[in-house]
């Protein structure tokens, strides 16, 4: 299974983007020498990798350097063969060639249109090759798979005659495939014969419209010069998908060629985005095309993403500070950890670099020498983050939110001075605390509105140039290299997240705010109330008896009673309306001018409009001084229920709150 899996690589090595024309530059015997030799180094390294053993890699090199026989045959034929280049022209067109292609129609007609092919190939491929071929058929005739690949594999092993030949072999032996008859109008069109791959592929069209043969039937015609029919192809594959790369750089040639600049940049911005080919890169240069980043960025896997990775969101009132600061100090913790982490990973590394040779540094390195399309393509995208990144992070757009922050902490702090100024007074610490959390949470609002706006104008850029460079760097270096890129861009990432705390400021005044004040609304609270029983203060109370039932009556509220041991009572507060009905033991010892008692008792309170709010039990110890109808009473009151634990005494009408513990509103 790998050695199939190198066949769709080292072929996108070979040819890039079908597209391309041959160059016109000459090239020196010497510059050939130097130029095959890297391609065999990389070929021998891939094919190591890929664990083909010592004979292997010299059969294939053997069958290689043969291969080199062939190409010259193709140069001698005069056909323009595909290849990588940078000379853009398209070929002049070949009249003669293109009017001597056949039409096929029927399954018959391209029956014997094979057998000629192969009847030509014979003529021309020398017998030991054949022979070869043939043994190589025979050994893989019950495969398809391998049969299939094969005549791939002979054209990436540069044995290019016995690629053609294999490719017709295997489209008569497997006629019922769609495959076999693709792959032989490719390899008739690598090899320098589009004039013979066109009635293939042309015919597969008939029952396959797919963009596939639709691109490579205008690669076809556009090494023939022919641009109208080139154009009609390509044209139909974008039709059908409007991002093939190799197509939209086809249209860009030949529009490029037209003097249509306009049109053409289209379609070369759709080749770059969804691919690369040093045809596509060229193209954008002679048109003088500024491609951004942005303009051509792809989906990538999604390293970091918003959902799990964020920065600390900012405090919105003053309740949220405390929790705030926490989250920070735990984020600013585990910055520290892959600070420490990075800081060991670059010492390994480089005890690691001492130790390695240059074989092993090409290796991890190997995607920065490589012309690979995909190397390439990533070294491209590489530079172009970075372009961008940096105007963007120059851009000084950005600052205002800063000098936003900065404009808001003086207002927080000149505020806070403005309180003690002139006649200002506050009667005690929690209403100095009221004001001073007023003016924080004004200056909280503010701040979390220029954070948040900071963090929608930035963050996502961020998480893109991470995982953009993360995802293109994986096809440069590998390894250790990698290793160390992806631990210290990880710590950058980090670190820009944790930056986002500058956009609000919780050190010294927030923060000092947030701790003393915290409880100020329970403490007013309570002062609150301690006033409320001061100027409700009603020391004489109407009490009329009448056997074992009482009514009582003072300027906070009645009381009716009734029983002596069996005791039963209803209350109610002038003031908020609330009643309260109750019942239980109780006994009194009654003189003539003073009485004393205490009673235990279930009670249920409701509110002015019947809703019950409270039930518990009730407890009650003291005694009244009386003269005629008229009392003043001492007494200690418990009542423990639902809205919590009330212990008050009474002393000559004025309440005094001795415990009180309300869990809503504690």
């Amino acid at each position: 299974m790998k050695k199939q899996f190198l066949i769709p690589i080292f072929l996108l090595m070979m040819f890039g983007t079908f597209g391309q024309v041959k160059p016109k530059a000459k090239t020196s015997s010497k510059q050939i020498q130097s130029s095959q030799s890297q391609t065999d180094k990389i070929l021998e390294d891939a094919m190591k990798a890929e664990g083909m053993s010592k004979e292997e890699i010299e059969e294939a090199k053997k069958m290689m350097n043969e291969g080199l026989k062939a190409q010259q045959e193709i140069k001698q034929s005069g056909v323009t063969t595909v290849t990588t280049g940078t000379d853009l022209k398209i070929p002049v067109k070949q009249a003669q060639l293109i009017a001597k292609i056949p039409m096929l129609s029927t399954a018959q007609q391209y029956t014997n249109y094979i057998n000629t092919l192969l009847t030509e190939a014979k003529k021309k491929i020398s017998s030991s090759t054949t022979q070869e071929a043939e043994k190589l058929l025979n050994k893989y005739a019950n495969d398809n798979i391998n049969l299939n690949n094969l005549g791939m594999l002979l054209l990436l092993k540069k044995q290019v005659a016995a690629a053609v030949f294999v490719s017709i072999r295997v489209a008569q032996m497997k006629n019922n495939l769609l495959l076999p008859q693709h792959n032989l109008g490719f390899i008739l069109h690598q090899s320098g014969y589009p004039q013979k791959a066109i009635p293939v592929l042309q015919y597969l069209i008939l029952q396959h419209n797919e963009p596939e043969i639709l691109n490579n039937l205008g690669q076809c015609y556009l090494s023939l010069g022919d641009r109208a029919n080139a154009k009609k192809y390509f044209i139909a594959c974008l039709n059908k998908n409007v991002n093939y790369c190799e197509a939209n750089c086809g249209m860009g040639l030949i529009l490029t060629e037209e003097g249509n600049t306009t049109e053409a940049v289209k379609y070369i911005t759709k080749s770059l985005k969804n691919g690369y080919s040093v045809s596509a890169a060229e193209l954008a240069k002679k048109n003088k095309v500024k491609l951004k980043y942005s303009d051509i960025k792809q989906q990538v896997p999604e390293y970091f993403n918003p959902q799990k990775y964020k920065p600390v969101q900012p405090a919105g009132v003053m309740e949220e500070v405390e929790n705030i600061i926490a989250q920070r100090k735990d984020f600013d913790d585990l910055v520290q950890v892959w600070f420490k982490k990075n800081e060991v990973s670059k010492k390994e590394y480089a005890k690691k670099l001492e130790t390695q040779d240059i074989t092993q540094l090409t290796k991890q390195h190997i995607g920065y020498i490589s012309n690979a399309p995909f190397a390439r393509k990533a070294q491209w995208m590489m530079d172009a983050i970075g372009e961008e990144f940096m105007d963007f992070a120059n851009n000084n757009s950005n600052v205002g939110y800063f000098s936003l922050e900065k404009e808001y902490t003086e207002e927080l702090d000149k505020a806070i001075a403005d309180m003690y100024k002139g006649n200002a007074h506050y009667e005690n610490a929690y209403e100095e605390c009221k004001r001073k959390v007023e003016l924080l949470n004004i200056y909280l609002a503010k701040s979390k509105k220029n954070h948040e706006n900071y963090q929608h104008a930035t963050l996502p850029k961020y998480y893109d140039v991470t995982n953009q460079s993360l995802y293109w760097q994986s096809f440069l270096i590998k390894d250790d290299a990698y290793k160390a890129y992806f631990i210290e861009e990880v710590v950058e990432f980090y670190n820009r997240l944790a930056s986002y705390n500058e956009l609000q400021n919780l050190y010294p005044t927030p923060e000092w705010i947030a701790f003393h004040c915290k409880d100020y609304k329970k403490q007013l609270e309570k002062i609150k109330r301690e006033k409320d029983s001061i100027a409700m203060n009603c020391p004489v109370n109407v009490k009329l008896s009448g056997g074992p039932a009482s009514f009582k009556m003072n300027c906070k509220g009645m009381e009716i009673e009734g029983g002596e041991v069996a005791v039963f009572g209803v209350e109610k507060d002038f003031q908020t309306g609330e009643f309260q009905v109750s019942f239980g033991l109780g006994f009194e010892v009654d003189a003539i001018f003073m009485s004393l008692g205490t009673k235990g008792q279930t009670y249920f309170r409701f509110d002015k409009d019947f809703s019950p709010i409270d039930m518990g039990m009730k407890f009650e110890t003291g005694g009244e001084a009386k003269i005629g109808p008229y009392t003043i009473e001492d007494k200690i009151t418990a009542a423990m229920g639902i809205s919590g634990i009330h212990v008050n005494a009474i002393n000559a009408g004025k309440e005094i709150s001795i415990f009180d513990m309300d869990p809503v509103k504690d």
